[in-house]
Parts: structure tokens; C-alpha cells; sequence
């Protein structure tokens, strides 16, 4: 049960979650994506993935109990810039089921002024789930945009149903 596809030496691997069925991108050194998808497709047996994708692949099917050991060196954050990693760091320390506004995010990245490069980095970040962008919303309260448009639809045109239900999974298992 196995489906495995190469496009130009990346693959792909599909892990279902808690959240829906999430597709690993990656090299062969490296994950270097991560899409969570509405779609079914068949699953990939963790046993015949290469090891750091395996890594990546249990991290998210044990979500929102997932655990970062290993996890940090099987992903390509090499093209990352400084301010990125250190919003990175800031997402990746909130604790689970909770938020924090884009505007505390650059407090904590050091840089106060910069919300909206926080909303940049999150806009773009590749691993949905491991990277916790969905933790972090608009100083107002509400939940604000999800940026997977693979995920968008008629009832989810921004995303944001699909950020609620994240955090209501990491909710439900505190």
C-alpha cells in the first residue's frame, strides 16, 4: 500500500492525521514540503520510506502528540533566513492549543514592528503541523488565514475552518 512518485529525484509520501491526510515532498536527503490535502489517496507504509522521511511521517500521523526528536534534521530549512529561524523557534514554543498573535511572535523573534514579516514567514511555511503556523492569529482574536490553498474551498475560502480545526485537535488532546 505503498504510492510513491518521483518528479525530477523529489518523491512523495502520503501520511494520514488526525487533521486529514497530509503529502511529504521530499529529496533524497531531505523533506522539503509538507501539503495537508482533502483529497484521499493511498497511504505509504512507514516501513519502506527512507529514514528521515519516516521521522517526518510519524511526527505527524502521532499528531498533536507527536514528539520533535530527530525531526528538525530531516527538513531542508537551509534557504531560511535568520529572522525566519527565529520565528520558527517563537511559533514552535507555543504551547500546544494555544496562540499568539503575529504581533507577539516578532516581540519574541526580536524584532516588535515586524507582524507582518511574521505573516510573511508564516504565509510560506513548508511544514504545516511541524511548524505550528496554525497557533498563530491576528492581535483582534480572530483566527485569520491558513495559507494551504490546496486546501480552500467554497466553505473554506481562506483557510481558516481548517486552522480551527487544528487547534480544536490539539484542544481535544491536551
Amino acid at each position: 500500500m505503498k504510492e510513491i512518485t518521483s518528479k525530477n529525484s523529489h518523491s512523495v509520501a502520503h501520511i494520514l492525521t488526525k487533521v486529514g491526510l497530509a503529502e511529504i515532498h521530499y529529496d533524497e536527503n531531505y523533506v522539503t514540503r509538507i501539503e495537508l490535502l482533502n483529497e484521499s489517496k493511498t497511504k505509504s507504509n512507514l516501513d519502506t520510506l527512507p529514514s528521515y522521511v519516516a521521522t517526518v511521517a510519524r511526527f505527524l500521523k502521532d499528531f498533536p502528540n507527536s514528539n520533535y526528536e530527530g525531526v528538525w534534521n530531516c527538513l531542508r530549512l537551509n534557504q531560511t533566513t535568520e529572522f525566519a529561524l527565529k520565528v520558527i523557534q517563537a511559533v514552535v514554543e507555543i504551547p500546544q492549543g494555544q496562540t499568539c498573535s503575529y504581533q507577539m511572535v516578532a516581540e519574541k523573534a526580536g524584532r516588535k514592528k515586524a507582524a507582518r514579516a511574521v505573516g510573511s514567514v508564516m504565509r510560506k511555511n513548508l511544514f504545516p503541523l511541524i511548524i505550528p503556523c496554525h497557533r498563530v492569529i491576528k492581535s483582534s482574536g480572530q483566527l485569520g488565514r491558513y495559507s494551504a490553498p490546496w486546501l480552500f474551498s467554497e466553505e473554506n475560502p481562506s483557510g481558516e475552518v481548517t486552522k480551527a480545526q487544528i487547534l480544536d485537535c490539539e484542544m481535544a488532546h491536551l
